[in-house]
């Protein structure tokens, strides 16, 4: 197997495989990396680690996290983000690090930049060539089980320029095909949406959810794509939640700010507001949050139900708890 043909799933699979470099100008690997730490544990945040360089560069935080054996567990995973070529003197320290590498620790490095060297143990360049993009549907199509006409998949390649659109695409088409929809004008007029924006951000949203304003909620998801980007934003919320149960629970176990902010890799900006935020909140009202999260994941992607119907159920349960 060369080292482009390592699939995410291979790599996190195998405590054998400890570093890897990808391009990924799209954040395309980013969000799957995400989604495939969340099924491996439902306690993945405590030795899960993000970094992002586009706006934190702390390399020595960075450096002595890599170092830090896990909680609990065999392995750490350490996903740093946005690296260019003009992130000299972390790519050089990380160099010097990959010598010697703490074992129990998963590197996972993610540069927006070709030019980016690193010595690691996979190399993965996908970038958005038009040739990628087509490998990448075609291998998306067959990992799904997926049947496209030759019209709509010359429109995706058309009309998509990253893996990002194409994937968030497909799963929408796959729910329809799964739930026997399989109403080839739905299909055709997906495929005709422009590229879309799958980073739109859901704190205006949230807000309103936790001052349970479910008028303002309704409001705000007209005034977004956040029906067409259902499972991302899905994810978005779980998140928050998630970081609020985690910061519930440090409290109760009398850990200092400063420290929840490490455990939970959230800066110092958002912790004050996501600290009053969960004070707000029961124990109780978080976790009952999270099930409906994932009651109403489920439901997109085992039924027919409406999404109109879904996404207001979803919010007045939210606003309710």
């Amino acid at each position: 197997m060369s080292s482009n043909e390592i699939t995410i799933e291979e790599f996190l699979g195998n405590n054998e495989n400890i570093s890897i470099h990808i391009v990924d100008e799209d954040g395309y690997y980013y969000n799957k990396i995400k989604e495939s730490l969340s099924s491996i544990s439902k306690n993945i945040i405590d030795n899960a680690n993000f970094f992002d360089l586009t706006t934190h560069k702390d390399i020595a935080n960075i450096i002595q996290t890599l170092n830090t054996y896990p909680y609990f567990s065999d392995i750490r995973y350490v996903v740093v983000r946005g690296i260019t070529v003009k992130d000299k003197e972390f790519i050089d320290e990380i160099t010097k690090y990959l010598k010697n590498p703490l074992r129990t620790t998963k590197h996972i490095f993610l540069s927006i930049d070709e030019k980016v060297s690193l010595n690691c143990q996979f190399q993965k360049n996908d970038n958005l060539s038009k040739d990628n993009i087509k490998n990448f549907l075609n291998s998306e199509l067959n990992r799904r089980k997926l049947e496209l006409s030759s019209s709509i998949i010359n429109e995706l390649l058309n009309k998509s320029k990253d893996k990002l659109a194409l994937s968030n695409y497909l799963d929408k088409a796959e729910s329809l095909i799964k739930s026997d929809n399989k109403n080839v004008k739905i299909i055709e007029g997906l495929a005709q949406e422009k590229k879309q924006e799958v980073f739109n951000e859901t704190y205006e949203l949230i807000n309103h959810i936790n001052n349970k304003d479910l008028k303002s909620c309704l409001i705000e998801v007209k005034k977004t794509k956040f029906k067409e980007n259902i499972f991302l934003e899905l994810s978005k919320i779980a998140w928050r939640f998630r970081a609020y149960l985690k910061i519930k629970t440090l409290k109760e176990n009398k850990v200092p700010n400063h420290e929840i902010i490490k455990l939970t890799n959230i800066s110092k900006y958002q912790y004050k507001y996501f600290d009053k935020e969960s004070s707000n909140k029961s124990k109780i009202e978080v976790l009952r949050g999270l099930k409906v999260l994932k009651e109403v994941d489920t439901l997109l992607k085992s039924t027919d139900i409406n999404i109109d119907n879904l996404c207001f159920y979803l919010l007045k349960k939210l606003c309710r708890i």
